[in-house]
């Protein structure tokens, strides 16, 4: 046999397990405060990130879209991306009184 499957369903548990707060880091948590405080959209061209006009990272990009914190803009068109905090990116903040 190739392994236990209650190991293998409580591993898939454990992947699709819901984020909170504790599991984003400090610059991922200001990105969304200042998103949320600001009114800013994430604009995300190529490898270039920016709220506002601050740079930040891909990789905090791809974690909050894992964290579905942020919501795509309906008019996205060519390479430019835009996203916006939604609903749980707000929820994650109201969680630890951001």
């Amino acid at each position: 046999m190739r392994g236990d499957p209650a190991a293998k369903g409580s591993e898939m548990a454990e992947k699709s397990k819901i984020l909170t707060r504790a599991d984003l880091t400090k610059r991922q948590l200001q990105i969304l405060r200042k998103m949320r405080d600001e009114d800013e959209e994430l604009v995300y061209e190529g490898r270039c990130c920016y709220v506002g006009l601050e740079r930040t990272s891909s990789a905090t990009v791809t974690a909050l879209l894992r964290a579905c914190a942020l919501r795509a803009d309906q008019f996205n068109k060519g390479k430019v991306e835009r996203y916006t905090i939604n609903e749980t990116g707000r929820e994650i903040l109201s969680e630890g009184g951001y």
